[in-house]
């Protein structure tokens, strides 16, 4: 058999040495990328000003958005069916890291639209979902982006944001 020949024998010591060598390199690639991300994790908390407390337990910063000092909210009434409206005319701009909450309101007949522009909420290019009583929240920089229709005239939506 092979297992008595001293070549194979050696054959098969150079190919267990092979692979513990190289087992041995990439454990210890892995210990010093590893050891390379956790001091690049600190730098980047100590130049952003992220506590400890920020952290979660591998190191990942948690975003910690201040409090704010108010809110104000309004709603919008759809007098037409189909009939696509800005929630507001007027510019109210989002703080970063906040979002303006809507609200189809709870007697709401029908569903309300929400799209980016008015020839996308009386499309198909709008959002479909608000029945009675559902809520959304966008992420945007001012409450003017926002166009609503509802399929039922009267319905509308509510909406709120921190300022």
């Amino acid at each position: 058999m092979y297992t008595q020949d001293p070549e194979y024998k050696q054959y098969l010591k150079s190919n267990t040495n092979f692979v513990e060598n190289l087992t041995s390199k990439v454990s210890s690639t892995d210990e010093r990328l590893d050891y390379t991300n956790y001091l690049l994790q600190k730098l980047v908390n100590k130049l952003s000003g992220v506590s400890n407390d920020q952290q979660d337990d591998i190191g990942t910063t948690k975003i910690v958005l201040p409090n704010r000092d108010s809110f104000i909210h309004g709603s919008k009434t759809l007098s037409a069916a189909s009939t696509a409206e800005q929630i507001m005319t007027s510019s109210i701009k989002i703080p970063d890291g906040y979002a303006v909450t809507i609200i189809a309101k709870p007697g709401n007949a029908g569903i309300i639209y929400i799209g980016k522009s008015k020839g996308d909420t009386e499309s198909t290019q709008r959002f479909d979902g608000l029945d009675a009583g559902l809520a959304i929240s966008l992420h945007i920089t001012d409450i003017n982006l926002i166009w609503v229709a509802a399929s039922v005239a009267g319905d509308g939506v509510s909406w709120i944001v921190e300022k």
